[in-house]
């Protein structure tokens, strides 16, 4: 509508200097003036009503087809009075037949709907010959009539055909578009071959993520397209084994229409651990311990289903306020997780190769680093000790120019101490703590979640983190997560959806 506007507003500024000019058939533009001066405020009319009913998808379309109508006939009556009254002759071409040509191909349009407002719009033409005929300008024959019958019957069975076209095409998208019961409204982010989706369920009202992968991605070497797959249903398998919590929730998964895949997940307000460090800076220790607990109940329940997660880090763990709680602590992306013998075998086979390491260089244990050594329960505390080392100090724990360089670091290198580096006093207990899981032997670090817990909960504070203090700080920082209005901004990373408090 806003190039049709355009349009007009260009004819009827070459119409008006003709007028001014005193060509010599300025009478005849007079008509044309009126038409599209009508056709301008019809345009305008049409675009306020569609942001009345901006909400519902039927209202506008319902207000683009009767504007398509009521522009139809301002412009096709306007310019067959012009043409009639400058040469003496029908048009046989007037702007009716691009715009009823064209508005089913822009806009998806039922076909019956087109059809009749494309009849109607099109009867412009012979209406234009009455209205000439009535005001003496010419003398209407059958033959006149016949004569604007030939472009409205063209344009009609076009618009009819583009519209069946058009329409079938936005129909099959919309079933594509679904995730199980699920309809895709708004592409959060996407990295590498997979993209993350607001959804809506089509019954309740409860708001969800979908991860998606989509089928002209897994079009590729038959081993890659494989491995995606399963390490996909891996993870959703995982994902579906877990209760905690503190683990994002599962709520669907299985293929499209168009053969994509797809889990469903719930949707989260809040900040992953990098972001928040990124923005805020080092966290109190008490803050700290308060995230470690949360997360290590969430991998705690994983080991206990002897499902290592081997990509424990910060971008990974996401502090979110979730119902009436602050600083919930949500523990995202099973993609590389590994089974332990024992494991449930329904999940999906084992993929890693042994010739590739698995993880993030930053926070890899030793052993996944060293090909064949064993991954084990004791890797994740060592990953969630660089995660602890990073929440207190903003550094990494090693920090290298290469790849190589960094995992060097891992298997022979001692970090610095995190109260040397610390912005505020870091309490004894939880540095030897953070030590311990930093140890380069499996052996030498606490045995498990349920251990590092323990130890957790037993380390003297100057201050605890309330829920209150949890509660002020969000409201200082992020407020718009302690709205139910709010949409805060959203990015991706590799496969974990990742919100950052609006600037």
């Amino acid at each position: 509508m806003v190039l049709v506007l355009f349009g007009t507003v260009l004819g009827l500024a070459v119409r008006l200097s003709r007028m001014l000019l005193g060509h010599e058939s300025a009478h005849a533009e007079l008509a044309g003036v009126l038409s599209l001066g009508l056709a301008q405020l019809s345009i305008v009319a049409c675009l306020l009503a569609v942001r009345v009913v901006r909400d519902s998808p039927k209202a506008i379309l319902r207000v683009g087809l009767f504007c398509e109508g009521v522009l139809g006939y301002v412009l096709g009556v306007g310019n067959t009075v012009e043409e009639v009254t400058r040469h003496g002759h029908v048009p046989l071409l007037t702007w009716t037949t691009p715009l009823v040509i064209l508005f089913p191909l822009v806009v998806p349009t039922p076909p019956r709907a087109t059809l009749w407002v494309a009849v109607v719009t099109s009867s412009s033409s012979w209406a234009g010959v009455a209205v000439a005929d009535a005001l003496g300008s010419f003398h209407a024959t059958i033959g006149a009539y016949v004569d604007a019958s030939a472009a409205p019957i063209v344009a009609i069975v076009t618009a009819v055909f583009g519209s069946t076209v058009v329409y079938g095409l936005s129909r099959a998208y919309a079933v594509a578009a679904r995730a199980g019961s699920y309809k895709l409204v708004e592409k959060l982010g996407a990295g590498g071959m997979g993209e993350v989706w607001r959804a809506e369920h089509q019954f309740l009202a409860r708001p969800a993520a979908v991860k998606l992968i989509r089928a002209d991605r897994l079009c590729g070497a038959s081993e890659q397209s494989f491995e995606v797959r399963e390490r996909f249903r891996r993870e959703a398998g995982a994902m579906a084994l877990l209760r905690s919590p503190h683990t994002v929730e599962l709520y669907d998964y299985g293929v499209t229409a168009d053969g994509s895949l797809f889990y469903v997940m719930e949707l989260l307000e809040g900040m992953d651990l990098e972001s928040l460090v990124q923005r805020h800076g080092p966290l109190p220790p008490e803050r700290v311990v308060h995230i470690l607990l949360e997360a290590a109940s969430s991998l705690a329940e994983a080991h206990d289903h002897a499902l290592i997660h081997r990509d424990v880090k910060p971008a990974n763990i996401y502090l979110c306020h979730y119902g009436i709680d602050s600083d919930f602590v949500k523990v995202l992306d099973f993609g590389l997780v590994k089974m332990q013998e024992g494991a449930i075998e329904s999940i999906a086979p084992l993929l890693s190769r042994d010739d590739t390491v698995q993880g993030t260089p930053a926070f890899m244990s030793p052993e996944q680093i060293v090909k064949n050594k064993p991954v084990a329960p004791t890797s994740d505390i060592y990953s969630l000790g660089c995660v602890a080392y990073w929440l207190l100090t903003g550094r990494l724990p090693f920090d290298a120019e290469s790849t190589i360089e960094l995992m060097s670091q891992h298997l022979t290198a001692q970090p610095k101490r995190p109260s040397e580096v610390a912005p505020w006093p870091v309490p004894p207990a939880l540095e030897r703590l953070v030590y311990d899981c930093l140890q380069k032997s499996p052996d030498a670090r606490p045995q498990s979640m349920r251990i590092l817990r323990t130890r957790l909960n037993g380390i003297p504070l100057a201050r605890t983190w309330t829920p209150t203090r949890a509660r002020e700080w969000w409201a200082l920082h992020a407020p718009q997560t302690l709205s139910s209005d709010s949409r805060p901004k959203l990015s991706m990373s590799g496969h974990a959806i990742r919100f950052a408090p609006a600037s």
